[in-house]
């Protein structure tokens, strides 16, 4: 069993993390390199297509613009 307060303290907190990521996805980078300068892209929480899954993503190089796609 789990406290109430414990519970609500990490709810709150995955809640938070959650919220971040919707209002500023680019300061999450996903893992993969940008092909245009190698820097790193991050999904900008665009879903494009649903069968398959394609989420759009960018470039976090504000210098670079490289967009396109990836696949979930």
């Amino acid at each position: 069993m789990i406290e109430l307060d414990r519970w609500n303290e990490e709810r709150r907190q995955y809640w938070s993390d959650v919220r971040a990521r919707v209002l500023h996805p680019e300061l999450f980078p996903n893992g993969l390199i940008c092909p245009g300068c190698g820097g790193s892209l991050y999904d900008t929480g665009v879903q494009v297509s649903i069968a398959p899954v394609t989420l759009r993503v960018k470039c976090m190089n504000l210098s670079c613009n490289w967009k396109g796609e990836r696949y979930e």
